[in-house]
C-alpha cells in the first residue's frame, strides 16, 4: 500500500504518505511502516520534512531495506528529519538527522543515530 498525497499549505507544497509492507511468507515479525511529510521544496528555496518508520524483523528482503534508516537492516524504528536548502540557482544543501532504534524485535536493542549532509549541483 502507498499513498502519497499532494496538497497546499499556504503557498508552499505539502506532501503526506503512508506506506505498508507485509512479508506473505514469514510466520511472525512480518510487518513494516513508515509516515510522514514533505513541505515546500528544495528550488523553492527550502525544504523540511519528517518520517516515523517501524520495520519488523522479517517484514523486507534484506537487499531492498533502505541503506540509511538504522545502519541498512530490517528490526528498526524511529524518526528521520530532513531539511534542505537551494543557496543558489543550481546549488542546494540537504541534511538528514536519523535518531533510530536497532534490534527491536530479537536482540539486544540500541540506539542508532545518523547525521547526513549532502551537496547538489544541478546542470
Amino acid at each position: 500500500m502507498h499513498g502519497p498525497a499532494e496538497l497546499k499549505l499556504g503557498r508552499f507544497p505539502f506532501i503526506v504518505f503512508a506506506d505498508v509492507i507485509q512479508n506473505q511468507d514469514a510466520a511472525d515479525l512480518d510487518t513494516g511502516f513508515a509516515v510522514g511529510f514533505t513541505i515546500g521544496k528544495v528550488a523553492e528555496p527550502w525544504e523540511l520534512g519528517y518520517a516515523y518508520q517501524n520495520v519488523q524483523k522479517d517484514a523486507q528482503f534484506g537487499q531492498f531495506v533502505e541503506s540509511d534508516f538504522g545502519g541498512g537492516i530490517a528490526d528498526t524504528k524511529g524518526s528521520v528529519f530532513r531539511l534542505g536548502y537551494a543557496f543558489a540557482k543550481s546549488w542546494s544543501g540537504n541534511a538528514a538527522y536519523f535518531i533510530n532504534d536497532r534490534f527491536v524485535d530479537v536482540g539486544d536493542q540500541h540506539d542508532y543515530d545518523r547525521l547526513q549532509l549532502d551537496l547538489g549541483y544541478r546542470f
